[in-house]
């Protein structure tokens, strides 16, 4: 089986990121790689990590909106995190986005086991 973190180019600069990530990607092998359409991902190449487990809504989205203004046209966020309330507030900013002239974003997710804790997996892409 090809794991998750194969399909991606993990274009991180940072080489400790590159490997937290690889490994969470890695996480949704284990529980249901399935339900995650990583060929409906319209990039794959990943530019932002934000690993946001521990921290409680709003703190993963607010490190999303900080991040998206230094991603290019086309470039993707990986977000993790532990909070459930984060699908939310991330599928609700994505949605307002749509709406938006200057920055649509594209969302896909998935849910994973890692260290025994419920992980969500955020995949955004700015379309332009």
């Amino acid at each position: 089986m090809i794991s998750p973190s194969s399909h991606f180019n993990l274009d991180l600069t940072d080489d400790k990121q590159r490997d937290v990530a690889g490994l969470l990607l890695d996480s949704l092998d284990t529980l249901s790689i399935d339900n995650l359409p990583i060929e409906n991902i319209s990039t794959k190449k990943i530019t932002v990590f934000i690993d946001g487990r521990g921290l409680s809504c709003p703190q993963p989205l607010l490190k999303v909106k900080m991040a998206l203004r230094n991603i290019q046209a086309k470039e993707g966020l990986y977000l993790v995190a532990t909070d459930p309330n984060a699908q939310y507030d991330i599928e609700a900013y994505v949605n307002q986005s749509k709406n938006s002239s200057h920055s649509n974003l594209s969302l896909t997710m998935g849910q994973s086991l890692y260290a025994n804790e419920e992980v969500w997996h955020f995949f955004l892409v700015k379309n332009h």
